[in-house]
């Protein structure tokens, strides 16, 4: 099932280059649509393509289970509910998108915003132990922009030795991997999400993978209104968080292409890395000999002094380039977040910075080493401009 993705040399003139853009061969192409067909003769939800999409997810990250819902923030609620969080304070690292955090709130528990380090935008064992509190039930680690944070095994460590669960917000990071180790294969319980913008995407959708059976039992009942395997008897709460069959059929035909899909992205964090080596105005994202970044989003950090905003507006006003800013304004600065837990700008300061300093340039599999090369030439000439 996998694909051959080429890089052309010659450049379109005047295009458009996304920031971000699901990929789809004509090859990849037929064989869902050809699926499709299938699934209208058959079972529309919780059928043969989910248990298989299910199937090869866990073979694919190395773990026991996997359970296919309708959305990552689904995965991560469920976990929650089975880790009892109801009344209690689970650390959530501000650099991540809202629904890691109200997944928490949903649960029951008390999402406690905590900052993250500079350099990688993740959160740190120091920084966890540091905001641990006499109510803290467990801890979410988000693997931003698709880097699983170095350290992971000194916050895994934490963990344990406080007796907190772990969930790894695995949303931007399939295929990533740590000291051999995938993604999702980490934690006591590991969020995937399939959403339109990400490495492995259905349009919507998500995965929870765990080496607990226990859990998967849970997050099969409860995707399904709390019925029991047999759907006959309601034993707890649930909802309909269930994953249809023409999402598993799209999620199925990424997964076969992830491992050709991580590479290409890799390929072009190089190719970004070489040709920006040498420029003093932007900070390039580290790399680690021990991790397989997944690359969801490639961060560079601007110079002070240069607006991320007006250099954003600029790349796509006069190149047709379209750069990002995941997660801006960080969660503890959201209205409701202010509102309720009383946050106020200055509370977290690194990741305050990192938000007041930084732009994500397109990064997708079917971006060419040329349009890679144009994205390079217009950006310096636009930090040229503002400096």
């Amino acid at each position: 099932m996998g694909v051959e993705i080429t890089a052309p040399v010659r450049r379109a003139a005047q295009r458009f280059i996304p920031n971000a853009k699901p990929f789809f061969s004509p090859a990849d192409k037929a064989q869902i649509l050809a699926s499709m067909s299938e699934i209208l003769d058959g079972m529309l939800t919780l059928g043969p393509l989910v248990q298989r999409l299910e199937q090869d997810f866990a073979h694919y990250v190395g773990v026991s289970h996997a359970v296919a819902v309708h959305s990552c923030t689904s995965a991560l609620e469920i976990a929650l509910r089975f880790f009892e969080v109801e009344g209690r304070d689970v650390l959530v690292p501000a650099q991540t998108f809202v629904a890691t955090a109200n997944a928490v709130i949903t649960a029951g528990g008390r999402p406690v915003i905590i900052d993250v380090d500079r350099a990688t935008q993740c959160l740190t064992a120091e920084l966890v132990e540091t905001a641990i509190g006499p109510k803290t039930a467990g801890v979410i680690v988000v693997n931003m922009h698709g880097l699983i944070p170095p350290d992971f095994e000194a916050i895994r460590a934490v963990c344990r030795r406080r007796s907190l669960f772990l969930i790894e917000d695995a949303a931007h990071s399939p295929g990533a991997i740590y000291r051999g180790v995938k993604s999702g294969a980490l934690a006591d319980a590991a969020c995937f999400s399939l959403y339109a913008t990400k490495v492995l995407t259905a349009g919507e959708g998500g995965v929870l993978t765990t080496g607990d059976p226990c859990l998967a039992a849970f997050a099969r009942s409860v995707r399904d209104h709390g019925m029991e395997e047999t759907r006959t008897q309601c034993v707890r709460v649930g909802s309909n968080m269930r994953c249809d069959e023409f999402r598993a059929a799209v999620a199925l035909n990424q997964l076969g292409n992830l491992e050709v899909f991580v590479a290409r992205r890799n390929t072009i964090a190089r190719l970004y890395e070489e040709q920006l080596a040498d420029e003093a105005l932007i900070r390039l994202p580290a790399r680690y000999t021990h991790i397989r970044h997944a690359y969801w989003k490639f961060p560079v950090s601007l110079a002070d002094g240069l607006d991320p905003g007006c250099i954003a507006r600029e790349l796509l006003q006069s190149h047709g380039i379209q750069v990002s800013q995941p997660y801006a304004p960080p969660v503890h600065l959201q209205p409701y977040y202010r509102q309720r837990y009383g946050y106020a700008p200055g509370a977290l300061p690194n990741v305050e910075w990192i938000l007041s300093h930084y732009v994500c340039l397109p990064m997708h599999v079917g971006l060419t080493d040329d349009e890679v090369a144009h994205v390079v030439e217009s950006l310096l000439s636009v930090l040229r401009k503002a400096t």
